[in-house]
This record gives structure tokens, C-alpha cells and sequence, in this order.
């Protein structure tokens, strides 16, 4: 398969993070600026379609009308493409290094020891210490809007929702019909409101069958509908925002980078299959770069952590999570997967993928329809 040109994140300019900043300035909240041009509005929700590529959204338009008909372009997401570094920075609208999540599995220390996976985050360690950035919903919160997040319960706690959804009344919904009923009534609570919602189906098909199959199809029909339902209640000045966290890329190419050569002067290995993070033996860094770029060939990009900070991949550089980076960061290119049996056995058997720098994975839809 031919590797397309690597995507980085476009941050404040182009990118999923600028999405909260943007609505906020049109709620009148101090500090945000409409980076997305996207105008005033009093009444607005913000849905996160876990999973849904600006790439799949074009390639499946027919299935979802709605949203085909209201996208207004694409955004780049964050790096690494993935769930708890995109929520938290669609949260905050900052980088994945100035709010400290930056992967699925990262280490706290710096040096491959206490390795957070946020995913999986409870109480401790305390969301404050890992990811100190107040959110934008706090911040319209404490402006005086009506700010409510609509969300599965199995979510309502933990350092993940607390680090990407702080400030926001949490209302439980495990239903599509649930959710859109709550997103609704909640647009109408108040003179100034401001509403999240969530789905998290069309990322777990697309995980376990691929993205186009035929599971993934119907998700994207139910995903439409939902759209849909809340579209078309709106009143008059309300707005709906539909984006996301990340495309998905299916992988035919799975490598074993959990055992022989590749664990040469390799102590710990994090983060996913289409994004590793290596913590290496003192001094070996260069021959870890050395070698894993001979045994992958073109089918990865290999980086020093100090490339990747030059090259604004996660942030800018001195956002004081540098340290959480591996010693090398691997990002998989082409249809490539790396995985760990070791280490994530589960995720590295799935066909769908995300996290790396392709297009299909970094480039999100932006869909705004007006009431």
C-alpha cells in the first residue's frame, strides 16, 4: 500500500482543540477567541463521535446525510489521534503537552516507571497533579452559562472525565435516545447554554470489524439519526457542532515489536500499536533509532524525542509534560501495526487502528448545522 504524506496536528489554527475556544467566544466567555470562525451563538452543543474520520465520513457520505450535508471541513486532531490525548485537548483546547495525557499509556516519571492508561483512570492519581489545565466548560461555567456534559454512565467518574469534562453538571445517558432527549432539554435550560455529547459506538465497531464493514456502516446510520433528531429541534440561534477525536485506519500488517531485536536496550514500551513509545537504556538511544529504522524500513517514522519536540508533533516545546514522551517515539505508517502481546495483547489484535499521522486517522469532520 503507498504511504500517504504524513498529517501533524494544525494546533491553533486548524484543529479539533480549537473547536471549545471557538464557541465559547461566541458564548461571550472571557479569554476565547474564535479561532474556527464560527460565530456568535447563545445555545450550543458539541458532539464528540468517537471515531469518525473526516476520510470515512467522505468515503460513507450516502449512509449519513446529515452529516455529509453539514460538514464544513476538515480539522486535524492531536498527537497521538487518540481518545484520552483528543477529548482532553477538545476539553482544555490545549496540546497533549501542555495538559499532560499524551497517549493511551504513557509514563508518568519520564523514565518508563509509573505508566498511567488513562483510559482505565480512577481517583488517583489525583487529575489535578497529572493534567493541572482548566477546561473550557469550567471556564463557561464560571462565565455564567448553563454547562452540561451527556455521556454514558460507566464515564461519569475518573481522572479521564474529570481531566476533559471538569466543570460540566454530568448527565448520564446509555441510549441513543437517552442522550439526544438530554442534549436537547438541556439546549433549551437556559438564556446561554452550552452542551456536550458523546458516542462512543462507532469507534468500537471499526476497532473490532474494521472501518467499511458492514457493522461499521450501520453505526454510522445510527450515529446519522441521532444527529439528526437533535438537528431538528433546534430553535432559532441554536447551533449544533459535530467533530471528533479521531479517523480510524484499518491494518493489515501487524509486527511483533514486543520481542528479538526490537527489545534491544528497550526497557519499557507504551502507548499503542500505531504509536510506541520507547524507554530506552541510558546511552542508547541513537543505536534504538539506528535499529528500529532498519527493521521497520518505510514502513514507520522513527524519532528522538527531541525531533518530535522540534517538530511540534505533541506541543510546543518546554509545555512541562516533555518528560512523559518515551525516549523514542515510533509512528506507524502505511497499513502497519506494532504490536505488544505483552503489553496490550488485546488492542494489538485489532484490525482497526488509530494514533499515528496518517490522513485517515488525523483529519476529523467539522459539521455545523444551524436551528
Amino acid at each position: 500500500m503507498p504511504v500517504d504524506e504524513p498529517v501533524l496536528p494544525d494546533y491553533q489554527r486548524n484543529c479539533n482543540a480549537d473547536v471549545l475556544p471557538s464557541v465559547c467566544d461566541g458564548l461571550s466567555v472571557p479569554g476565547a477567541f474564535d479561532i474556527l470562525g464560527l460565530g456568535e451563538s447563545a445555545q450550543v452543543a458539541v458532539i464528540v463521535v468517537d471515531g469518525l474520520g473526516a476520510e470515512q465520513l467522505s468515503a460513507h457520505g450516502d449512509l449519513a446525510p446529515t452529516l455529509r450535508d453539514h460538514h464544513r471541513r476538515a480539522l486535524t486532531t492531536v498527537l497521538p489521534s487518540t481518545t484520552a490525548a483528543a477529548l482532553t485537548s477538545i476539553g482544555t483546547g490545549v496540546t497533549p503537552l501542555e495538559h499532560g495525557l499524551v497517549g493511551t499509556s504513557f509514563s508518568l516519571a519520564g523514565d518508563g516507571s509509573d505508566i498511567l492508561k488513562p483510559l482505565n483512570w480512577g481517583d488517583e492519581p489525583s487529575p489535578n497533579l497529572v493534567a493541572p489545565v482548566p477546561t473550557w466548560w469550567s471556564r463557561a461555567a464560571a462565565a455564567r452559562v448553563r454547562v452540561s456534559a451527556v455521556s454514558a454512565r460507566a464515564y461519569r467518574r475518573g481522572g479521564l472525565t474529570h481531566a476533559a469534562l471538569g466543570g460540566a453538571e454530568y448527565l448520564p445517558a446509555d441510549t441513543a435516545g437517552e442522550s439526544s432527549a438530554a442534549v436537547s432539554a438541556q439546549l433549551d435550560s437556559g438564556a446561554r447554554t452550552l452542551v456536550y455529547g458523546y458516542w462512543s459506538g462507532l469507534d468500537r465497531v471499526a476497532h473490532v470489524h474494521g472501518a467499511g464493514s458492514p457493522e461499521y456502516c450501520d453505526e454510522l446510520q445510527h450515529v446519522d439519526l441521532y444527529v439528526r433528531t437533535i438537528a431538528d429541534r433546534l430553535s432559532p440561534g441554536q447551533r449544533l457542532i459535530v467533530t471528533s477525536d479521531h479517523g480510524v485506519l484499518n491494518t493489515t500488517e501487524p509486527v511483533d515489536v514486543d520481542s528479538g531485536e526490537f527489545r534491544t536496550d528497550v526497557h519499557r514500551l507504551v502507548g499503542e500499536p500505531r504509536m510506541r513509545m520507547l524507554h530506552v537504556r541510558p546511552g542508547a538511544q541513537a543505536d534504538v533509532v539506528a535499529r528500529w529504522r532498519e527493521l521497520l524500513a518505510d514502513g514507520a517514522l522513527v524519532r528522538t524525542r527531541e525531533q518530535v519536540l522540534d517538530e511540534g508533533w505533541f506541543g510546543p516545546r518546554g509545555a512541562h509534560h516533555d518528560h512523559r514522551l518515551g525516549d523514542v517515539i515510533v509512528a506507524a505508517l502505511g497499513e502497519l501495526r506494532l504490536t505488544a502481546p505483552g503489553y496490550d495483547r488485546v488492542i494489538s489484535g485489532l484490525p482497526g487502528q488509530h494514533g499515528s499521522v496518517s490522513s485517515a486517522e488525523m483529519l476529523v469532520p467539522l459539521v455545523v448545522i444551524e436551528g
